[in-house]
């Protein structure tokens, strides 16, 4: 079964036949090598160039990988018991300030602990 193509087009869609010939190209296809500037996760030097950019992770050994689209997976072997305590022992640290927390983090998760009893209810 072959895919069909559809475009919206004056407020309905219309079919587009894809094994019919283009058009000829009135202007020659032009791909921009600039980009705003941007810090390399590589070596984290900056670069507005898009070649440039990408030849320092290629020359590192290291993947292009920009448009992969990665789907996180909804199944997990973990049990929900295992996620249900790491959260209780991580907020016993935070009550206990033994948590690896700056102030501004234990202030946060305080509001967000608040919020979360005043929209659910409970002591969890």
């Amino acid at each position: 079964m072959a895919r069909q193509v559809f475009v919206w087009r004056d407020g309905h869609f219309i079919e587009i036949d894809t094994k019919a010939p283009r058009p000829e190209r009135k202007f020659p296809y032009i791909k921009c090598d600039s980009m705003p500037l941007t810090e390399h996760p590589v070596n984290g030097r900056y670069y507005d160039s898009k070649s440039a950019f990408n030849r320092v992770a290629k020359s590192l050994g290291y993947e292009d990988r920009t448009g992969e689209r990665q789907v996180a997976s909804g199944v997990t072997d973990i049990p929900i018991e295992v996620y249900e305590q790491a959260v209780a022992e991580s907020w016993e640290q935070v009550e206990a300030n033994t948590a690896p927390l700056d102030e501004n983090d234990r202030e946060l998760c305080k509001v967000v602990n608040e919020t979360i009893k005043s929209k659910y209810g409970g002591d969890k």
